[in-house]
């Protein structure tokens, strides 16, 4: 006769092994999800969160259990009633309910990051009658920021070289016209049979188109067409003159901080182009600040390896020099900032500006094998980043 009593343990043995092996799976399923980059939600009916991964604390969202019971919009601090959620989700479940897989994509105002959802529906039963009350959704959040930023870089990079190449035709066609204006008005200013009043006048004329080849030779600046001469320079020696001037010209309810890490500042740059460079950027730092303030400038070397982020998409594994200018005036709405290199687009006052200063701020880096990056809030001044390739 079989000893039942040795059979009921080998059951409960295989049983207690069974268990083992399903947590032991549930563990290594909970560390796996939790090591991904991707925030990983299940999710209700109601479009509340059951569950969510570690990357939901890595990305300073919240504890994992201080989000369950959240919707998504809550997850992400956006403002919203719950009758607009509740009609948001309910054009979700229903594209799920479908077997349709839902994709879109939002921004965490918080934290000012751009997050792509997929969602797709899972279910934990085959019967129909028990399908609707097992029904889950599963989000997979991935962080787009970067990409985005990039794309966002790159379209801005494209439609400013297609403005350049026209800005840069139609400036040589002037420059041609207003070469012959201030010749032959130059001529004329000379002739001895021509009276004071029309002097005045010729003079009036030359000074105009004089003003107007300047404009030109922005636009040139933006188009990288200039005719600049690149030689090795000083860059420290060069910000540390135009500086110094730049006390007896700075309104009195602005202070200038200058700050320059030691080493060595050796660019192939154009001095003259440089200077350009300083006067746009002061210029707009005092008007961000009519109330007064201060403009930090600083000067430092930034080396970037393989395995490091760069501070901008398109700088490469090297030496950069590193000119930043920062400002504590009112900054620049997140609206304007994707225009700010536009040759004549300005948010001044009329007759205040002609929107080419930027354009030819960003023409002039371009040309000497750099990049700028502008970074801005509203009320929270402006930071102007510019790097220069080092000898």
């Amino acid at each position: 006769m079989a000893d039942i009593g040795s059979s009921n343990n080998t059951v409960q043995d295989r049983s207690n092994t069974v268990v083992e092996q399903i947590e032991q799976a549930k563990q290594e399923w909970e560390v796996t999800a939790d090591a991904l980059p991707q925030l990983i939600c299940l999710l209700d009916q109601e479009g509340k969160i059951l569950r969510a991964n570690r990357t939901v604390e890595r990305w300073g969202l919240g504890q994992v259990e201080e989000v369950k019971g959240l919707t998504l919009l809550e997850l992400l601090h956006a403002k919203s009633s719950s009758t607009y959620f509740y009609n948001f989700w309910h054009h979700v479940w229903s594209d799920l309910n479908e077997g349709k897989p839902v994709k879109m994509e939002a921004q965490d105002k918080w934290l000012g990051r751009y997050l792509e959802f997929q969602l797709r529906q899972i279910d934990t039963e085959t019967t129909e009658r028990d399908k609707l009350s097992n029904s889950f959704a599963v989000a997979i959040i991935r962080d787009v920021t970067e990409e985005r930023t990039v794309q966002h870089i790159k379209q801005q990079n494209e439609r400013l070289a297609a403005l350049g190449q026209l800005a840069a035709g139609i400036s040589h066609y002037f420059n041609n016209i207003l070469t012959t204006i201030i010749g032959f008005a130059e001529l004329l200013n000379v002739r001895p049979d021509i009276s004071a009043s029309s002097k005045k006048d010729l003079n009036h004329i030359i000074r105009q188109s004089h003003r107007a080849a300047r404009l030109t030779a922005q636009i040139l600046d933006f188009s990288r067409q200039s005719l600049g001469q690149q030689n090795k320079v000083d860059f420290e020696s060069i910000l540390t003159r135009y500086t110094d001037n730049q006390y007896t010209k700075t309104p009195n309810n602005v202070s200038i901080k200058l700050t320059i890490k030691p080493g060595s500042y050796h660019l192939k740059a154009d001095e003259k182009q440089m200077k350009d460079v300083f006067d746009n950027l002061f210029s707009n730092a005092y008007d961000a600040m009519p109330h007064g303030g201060q403009l930090s400038i600083k000067l430092y070397h930034q080396v970037l390896s393989f395995d490091e982020l760069p501070p901008h998409p398109n700088l490469s594994v090297g030496d950069w020099v590193v000119f930043s200018a920062i400002d504590t005036g009112i900054g620049i709405d997140p609206k304007d900032k994707l225009r700010l290199f536009e040759p004549f687009f300005t948010t001044k006052e009329v007759g205040k500006g002609t929107g080419l200063g930027l354009a030819q701020v960003y023409g002039i880096i371009k040309q000497h094998g750099g990049e700028i990056d502008v970074q801005s809030k509203p009320n929270e001044g402006t930071t102007v980043n510019i790097y220069f390739p080092a000898i």
